[in-house]
């Protein structure tokens, strides 16, 4: 049911940003107790730990069911999106707001040493309060997803504030706007994915 995938696509959210708001306090003792190769040397390993963990997991297919041609599978996606057109402006915005996010992933090095005029701590902040916004606003949208008779409402509030953090990066250019804007950009991220996900597998099914 869509109460249930929003419930497990907000647990994922959080056990995913959990490790973004670690990630900076293991690498800068990494650094700091090593090098900086250290932390490629353990990025490296925790990817191969990954890979054994998902070689333990076994899927069971039927006897005797045929995988889908590539290109039926691709029709198949293409007639989803526009069997719906409220769906279809789902995806849509959902890829202008993950080219956006990349772009931001991009600048904040920039913006934290040019125009804040600091160093390596100030954007593992960041990083860090989006991360805990993004559990914030996946738990906040896993719990209200149904009680709202459109549940589009969380995409478009979600968008609508992670734009208006990203105004205020531009706007109020200081450190504590700075994570203000990061803590709320990541709950309005947050938001967005768990009630865009729990759509459009809702609509799937």
């Amino acid at each position: 049911s869509s109460d249930l995938l929003a419930a497990a696509y907000a647990r994922l959210q959080q056990s995913m940003q959990v490790v973004r708001i670690a990630s900076p306090a293991v690498a800068s003792a990494l650094v700091s107790g090593f090098s900086e190769r250290a932390c490629y040397y353990v990025d490296s390993a925790s990817f191969l730990f990954s890979a054994a963990m998902l070689l333990t997991l076994r899927c069971v297919r039927p006897a005797h069911s045929a995988a889908p041609a590539a290109t039926s599978q691709w029709g198949a996606g293409v007639r989803f999106l526009l069997a719906d057109a409220r769906f279809a402006r789902l995806v849509l915005a959902l890829a202008a707001a993950t080219f956006a996010g990349s772009c931001f992933g991009a600048a904040a090095s920039l913006y934290v040493r040019d125009i804040l005029l600091r160093g390596p701590s100030m954007l593992a902040a960041i990083s860090a309060f989006i991360g805990a916004g993004t559990i914030c606003g996946a738990a906040i949208s896993g719990r209200f997803f149904t009680r709202f008779r459109n549940p589009l409402t969380f995409v478009r509030g979600g968008m609508t504030t992670a734009s208006a953090s990203l105004l205020s990066f531009a706007g109020i250019r200081n450190e504590s706007t700075a994570l203000a804007a990061s803590l709320v950009l990541g709950c309005g991220v947050g938001a967005v994915t768990v009630a865009a996900a729990a759509l459009l597998q809702g609509r799937r099914r």
